[in-house]
């Protein structure tokens, strides 16, 4: 993992985007992570992000589908999230 745009909480944590970190989704649009959370009932580790350019509350996305492989148009693989190196 790359310490410039991960980091792990403890350990024994899994690596999480930092916050700050600028991020493209598949879909086009960019964010930039804000903070973690943990999952009230699940304790697994949770990405909050904004959209940017946008107001309003952070979405929330479970650590282990942030940066996964998912299939789009015509079956094309593609990481659902991919860093922005300003």
């Amino acid at each position: 993992m790359n310490p410039d745009i991960y980091y792990q909480p403890t350990p024994s944590d899994p690596w999480l985007p930092k916050p700050g970190t600028r991020w493209k989704h598949f879909k086009g649009p960019t964010y930039t992570v804000v903070g973690r959370a943990r999952h009230s009932e699940t304790w697994k580790w949770l990405i909050l992000y904004i959209e940017d350019g946008h107001v309003g509350d952070p979405h929330a996305r479970p650590e282990e589908t942030w940066d996964n492989i998912i299939r789009y148009e015509n079956n094309v693989a593609l990481r659902r999230f991919t860093f922005i190196d300003d």
